[in-house]
């Protein structure tokens, strides 16, 4: 799971409100779109280029284009990993190259196609998800999202329009037939329909209290939402837009949490204002422990400030940043949770990343973590995928 560019300030201390536990409780506030908004994703990979409808009644035409031997990566804010192929969003525009869409082989990391900023929508591309056969782009500066076919690398739609209230849209989460996107300048979540683009829902009630969500996790028939200016996580019904649980209790030890990863029964939330991780229980949103990374770890676990976490059902990735001091790990470092004793494991730090950039998004895969690094301080953007098995570089496509 990525996490922004530009992370909220800090929260000091732990919040004390009590855990608010609700029934699922119908569905969120919101309107549902007119049925045959825009078009659905093709099935089949066309022989030209379709000329598609986005929500606004624009008419675009979305080019695949040829395979190139490597991707310039810029600005690579989120990564994800769907079959043999890998999905980056490159936020460009922010290192003085240009917004895009890169598909890489997920063997070789080398470029299959690069999706360019028109006719896609693209603009800051801040994060990606893929189901359905569609690959969804949350665009934080267009304030709009992207659908390509996965197939084709054609544009599908541009999902824009006023009534789905798409307001710094910062990460985005695929559920079956819904598309979940957290509006981190909104303080809501929009929920989209996979087949026809149309609105389901959006979620905004302050008895959610989503309040700077940067983060979104589908899983276990729920949506879940780090609220980093609360210290809370909110819990969604997928199929309702009810709410579940909102939590927030002094024990669950919330520190402007900024991203989270569901890994069958465990749900883990990085405190980017704790230097920590905490475990919780799926189903009941009790906590089960707290990993402190620093500064009492700090040393032996080599991990700084979460910034993005993930979890692959052998271990919990937690992507570091702002640990650059001495004697500690370089930006971008990984450190690796156990998901059985809760202890970190160890900490992947090659060469790779050690050159100060920051860390920017994380996947995992059961065998392999992919990383994407933001580069901000070289202008080295890069992706890197890394066996779990020996911590060392799979591969790396940068600049």
């Amino acid at each position: 799971m990525r996490q922004r560019k530009t992370a909220g300030p800090v929260i000091a201390g732990m919040c004390a409100a009590l855990v608010l536990s609700l029934a699922a409780c119908g569905g969120g506030e919101g309107r549902t779109a007119p049925t045959g908004q825009a078009v659905p994703v093709p099935t089949s990979a066309p022989s030209a280029a379709p000329e598609t409808t986005n929500t606004a009644g624009l008419a675009t035409t979305g080019p695949a284009g040829p395979p190139v031997p490597r991707q310039q990566l810029s600005f690579p804010s989120a990564v994800v990993a769907s079959g043999s192929d890998i999905w980056v969003a490159d936020s460009g525009a922010q290192n003085g190259g240009t917004d895009s869409v890169a598909e890489l082989s997920a063997a070789s990391g080398r470029t299959i196609r690069v999706i360019p900023a028109k006719p896609y929508g693209l603009d800051g591309p801040d994060a990606v998800a893929v189901g359905g056969g569609a690959v969804w782009v949350a665009n934080s500066n267009g304030n709009s999202v992207t659908e390509i076919n996965a197939v084709t690398g054609a544009l599908v739609r541009v999902v824009s329009a006023a009534d789905y209230r798409l307001n710094g849209p910062d990460a985005v989460a695929v559920d079956g037939a819904g598309v979940w996107v957290a509006n981190s300048n909104g303080n809501s979540v929009t929920e989209i329909n996979a087949a026809t683009g149309g609105l389901v829902r959006v979620v905004s009630a302050a008895r959610y209290q989503l309040s700077d969500p940067t983060s979104i996790t589908a899983a276990r028939s729920s949506i879940w939402v780090p609220n980093s200016y609360s210290n809370s996580v909110t819990e969604i019904n997928a199929a309702t837009g009810g709410l579940v649980r909102v939590l927030a209790a002094a024990r669950d030890q919330f520190n402007a949490p900024d991203a989270v990863a569901v890994d069958g029964s465990a749900v883990w939330v990085a405190n980017a204002g704790g230097s920590s991780v905490t475990e919780l229980s799926a189903a009941t949103g009790a906590p089960i422990r707290v990993v402190v990374l620093v500064p009492a770890a700090y040393a032996a676990s080599g991990a700084g400030v979460p910034y993005a976490i993930a979890a692959d059902g052998t271990g919990v990735w937690v992507v570091t940043n702002n640990g650059v001091k001495a004697g500690g790990p370089p930006d971008g470092s990984v450190a690796e949770i156990g998901t059985v004793t809760g202890r970190l494991m160890r900490n992947v730090a090659p060469a790779l990343v050690a050159d100060g950039n920051a860390g920017g998004s994380i996947a995992a895969d059961g065998t392999s973590i992919l990383m994407a690094n933001w580069g901000m301080e070289s202008n080295r953007g890069w992706v890197a995928r890394f066996s779990t098995a020996s911590g060392k570089v799979v591969w790396e496509n940068d600049s």
